[in-house]
């Protein structure tokens, strides 16, 4: 995955410079802020090691939000006039470093974050926030983590926050700092907050309310009369506070991937600023890199300063009560740190000699670019003598000599241990040669010994003295570290009865996964022209519709101005307004649409435009030149409960929500003319395993007797006949279903449902009265993971769940849900991969033509030949129906079509 790093410039000057205030050159030139930004930024980039980098900075005091609050952060001293000079030099300092860096009018430099870590989101890339602002929390997600700075010297020293730990540590989920800082007020932005209301009152009355609109919309449920009159009184300060507490991620700054990339420093010209700077201790490793003329890969010249050591690698941060049931059950959190490899240059006739005579090696390629394209840095062999040779790639000429290898890599009969096999696999498919006899991949195996670590970089899994290297060597090192890491991690999936989940499960499917990959899907490129084409037809004639019923023309992306124009000009009623300004968040206009019809043409203005730039001309850009296909990447270390996911680009999440967003797939079509496309997709699998897990009898019934369940499901809880039942009743049922699933609470169903968290308790504790050993499930799966620290599949893949011992109860909850969700989720995404196992085998057995082509969760997509349709679609329907034994049946649906809208 690939890694986007977010460094907090502006924030970093200032503790830079009040760390050092007094730091100056012999010209008297001010430099304590930018040394010790440069000091930062070296250590976590040595920690974080990212392929995407940028430094955001506030341009001025000025910003969207004085605009309408002149007072924001007005209380602010001005900024010494010491620092500000250094803010010029810290932009020329990090573009000899490649680094980019960005400042804007009108926007802070958490707005600029924001922006790039939801888009580099949306890539689908693992986004990495360094800062010493906490409102950056609130940018938390299952992909982006904040890494708050410690104060003065041990500013680079960061705490990581992922959502966890910050329920630990504030009781509240990241989206809802907002809502806390709208109640409590910030005073060193000057955000105004409710009158009254501290710190501790505001966590309660989150953790009562949920949200504030939901505490402002029941405020007559707040005990304390005093605290309700002041929250009525102040409801105006709140919802100021909570838009100017807000981050705007929709910033008008490009993503642009070459712009964002890590560069290699510009050696020469950052040798001269130190020199002017007089950065005694940065020059010495810098001038004795450049004399060795060791070219360092992507940034890669911050691993030689050897003033700066490298920062520990980061662990999330784990609840306090459960650390020693982490440490003891989840291997790989520590780097492996006792292994010492003796590491060689790659002398050909050497290395050929030792690799004919091994009977097993060790393999570790560093690539850049999408491993489809197979362009490669360096490639390490290791040896269990603890020997590891490097061989750096320049050029052609290093290509030409890979096929030196070629008979070695290719031979089934040498094993191969590697790290991330998929990807190897996919570089030397790339560079011609296919790898054959690969039966380890680390980085797997400590994923399934540790499937809640989200990422695991080499140099935790295997060599931690690696960061200290150059990238040759480390490429050794790291083949090398193969060895005892396999071992180890063999004998520790034994121990965890996961061996045989690996070896007969994850292992294999990586082929299964190199196979879909490289064939990749058929997109037509005239189709997403004509889609985007479309949309864009529709988003003029929208503009000019919303300009007629507006009565003028206005800026429709700025919440300004379209503030104004509804609430003022048409004199729309219910706008969430304050003295200075209008909300046109989605879910205020949805609330409002039946009053205008031009809020319905604005939401889909709204709709339209994602559409088209995320998606018909996203899409398209990332077509792969050769192929004329799509190459999604499908990882299988990424989600908690083994799911697959997919990413660059995630094919598992083409809308389907709008009819627009439908047609999109109308573009993806088989590989040549007379093919379908062939699809299944399993009948509602995650509740047939549930059934199966909690042998509820009228569950097993209902299924075993091919029921509608969420009809049966309504008529249990709703207490009515078939010939009673009513969509509203139905969906009501399949929300309740789906939500047992995933041990939804009374607030969230009532919450997704539209009804009083009273009337969804109702509902839930009628479902349970119905299908008691349900609820007897969860409550042994609770009661069992907290004794055991873990919770399993049926076949025996666990997730450890550390935050059940919990004291907090926010955390505990979560955790709780988890545990009740897993098994099914993880079963369910068992059986799929047993399915898709065992079709692979079927079709290669039966040499078919025919490709698996995609994994949308719960289905397969296939690229079907026209002789092959009734045979592949019989073998295709049983293979999933019979991937699993269970209480109940598996159902396959199948779907033909000459594209997958169709």
């Amino acid at each position: 995955m690939s890694k986007l790093l977010l460094i907090d410039g502006s924030s970093f000057l200032h503790r830079g410079y009040y760390a050092m205030p007094n730091l100056r050159n012999s010209q008297g030139e001010y430099t304590g802020a930018v040394y010790g930004l440069v000091s930062m930024l070296s250590r976590i980039i040595n920690a974080e090691k990212p392929q995407f980098a940028a430094v955001c900075f506030d341009k001025s005091r000025h910003s969207f939000r004085t605009d309408f609050y002149p007072e924001y952060k007005g209380t602010r001293k001005e900024t010494p006039t010491e620092l500000k000079s250094q803010f010029a030099l810290a932009f020329e300092v990090l573009e000899a470093f490649g680094i980019f860096a960005v400042e804007m009018d009108n926007y802070e430099a958490d707005d600029l974050i924001g922006t790039l870590a939801k888009k580099g989101e949306a890539q689908g890339m693992k986004v990495d926030i360094y800062t010493g602002d906490r409102d950056l929390l609130q940018l938390i997600t299952e992909r982006i983590t904040v890494h708050i700075a410690g104060s003065g010297k041990s500013a680079a020293e960061s705490t990581p926050f992922d959502t966890a730990a910050m329920i630990e540590k504030y009781g509240f989920e990241p989206c809802r700092l907002i809502d806390f800082k709208a109640l409590m007020g910030d005073t060193s932005d000057n955000i105004p907050g409710i009158a009254g209301v501290g710190e501790k009152t505001a966590q309660k009355l989150l953790s009562q309310f949920g949200s504030l609109e939901n505490l402002l919309q029941n405020t007559e449920q707040i005990e304390n009369e005093k605290l309700c009159q002041k929250v009525i009184a102040g409801e105006e300060q709140a919802r100021l506070s909570y838009r100017l507490a807000t981050i705007c991620c929709e910033a008008p700054i490009e993503f642009d991937e070459e712009t964002l990339r890590l560069k290699p420093c510009r050696e020469e010209e950052l040798l001269q600023l130190y020199r002017r700077l007089e950065f005694r201790s940065l020059m010495r490793p810098l001038e004795k890199a450049i004399m060795a003329k060791r070219e360092a890969e992507g940034g890669m010249l911050f691993m030689q300063q050897e003033t700066l050591p490298a920062a520990k690698a980061k662990k999330p941060v784990q609840p306090q009560k459960a650390a020693s049931i982490f440490d003891e059950e989840r291997p790989f959190d520590e780097p492996q740190t006792a292994f010492k490899p003796q590491i060689f240059p790659a002398d050909e006739a050497a290395l050929l000699k030792k690799l004919q005579q091994a009977k097993s090696i060790g393999l570790y390629i560093s690539y850049s670019n999408a491993a489809i394209y197979g362009e490669i840095n360096g490639i390490g062999f290791g040896f269990a003598d603890g020997t590891g040779y490097h061989m750096e790639f320049m050029g052609e000429l290093d290509r030409i000599r890979l096929q030196t290898y070629k008979d070695i890599l290719e031979n089934p009969s040498v094993t191969k241990l590697c790290y991330n096999l998929k990807e190897t696999m996919l570089v030397l498919a790339a560079n011609g040669i296919k790898l054959s006899g690969a039966d380890f991949d680390c980085a797997l195996a400590a994923y399934l010994l540790n499937s809640t670590k989200g990422d695991y970089p080499s140099d935790e899994i295997l060599y931690a003295d690696a960061a200290l290297l150059p990238a040759g060597e480390k490429t050794a090192a790291f083949a090398a570290a193969l060895f005892p890491v396999s071992q180890k991690q063999t004998e520790e999936l034994k121990e965890a009865g996961m061996y045989d989940l690996f070896t007969n499960m994850e292992m294999p499917l990586v082929k299964v996964l190199f196979d879909m990959e490289r064939e990749g899907i058929v997109v037509r490129r005239a189709e997403l022209e004509s889609i985007s084409a479309e949309l864009g037809a529709q988003i003029n004639a929208l503009t000019a519709e919303i300009y007629q019923l507006a009565g003028t023309e206005f800026n429709i992306n700025s919440p300004k101005q379209l503030g104004e124009i509804l609430f003022e000009r048409l004199d729309i009623q219910g706008g969430k307004k304050t003295k200075t300004g209008y909300s046109t968040a989605a879910e205020i206009l949805e609330e409002l649409a039946p009053q205008n019809e031009i809020i319905a043409k604005i939401l889909e203005y709204r709709t339209c435009a994602k559409l088209k730039s995320t998606y018909a001309d996203g899409l398209h850009k990332l077509i792969n030149q050769n192929t004329g296909k799509l190459h999604t990447s499908f990882k299988q270390t990424v989600t908690a409960t083994g799911r697959l996911s997919s990413a660059e680009p995630n094919l598992q999440n083409i809308p389907v929500r709008y009819e627009e967003g439908r047609k999109l797939r109308k573009a993806f079509t088989p590989s040549q003319t007379g093919n379908m496309l062939l699809a299944a997709d399993y009948n509602q699998i995650e509740l047939r395993v549930l059934a199966h897990i909690s042998g509820d009898e009228k569950l097993i019934h209902a299924f075993r007797n091919n029921e509608d369940i969420h009809t049966r499901t309504a008529m249990e809880v709703f207490g009515v006949s078939a010939e009673e039942m009513t969509p509203d009743l139905r969906r009501k049922a399949k929300a309740v279903n789906f939500g047992i699933v995933y041990g939804i609470s009374d607030y969230g169903l009532g919450r997704d449902l539209g009804i009083s968290r009273k009337e969804a308790h109702e509902y839930i504790e009628k479902y349970f009265e119905r299908y008691p050993l349900v609820k007897k499930y969860q409550q042994k799966t609770i009661a069992d993971a907290k004794e055991k620290g873990y919770v399993e599949t049926i076949y025996g893949r666990r997730r450890y769940l550390p935050e059940l011992r919990s004291s907090n109860f926010n955390i505990r909850s979560f955790a709780e849900r988890m545990a009740i969700n897993t098994p099914i989720q993880g079963s369910a995404a068992d059986i799929m991969k047993i399915a898709m196992l065992r079709l692979a085998k079927a079709m290669q057995e039966k040499q078919l033509r025919s490709k698996l082509l995609l994994q949308v969760h719960d289905e397969l997509i296939l690229d079907v030949c026209p002789e092959e349709l009734q045979i592949l679609a019989d073998l295709l329907k049983n293979t999933m129906q019979e991937a699993a034994e269970l209480a109940v049946p598996l159902l396959a649906d199948l779907k033909i079509g000459e594209n997958w809208y169709n």
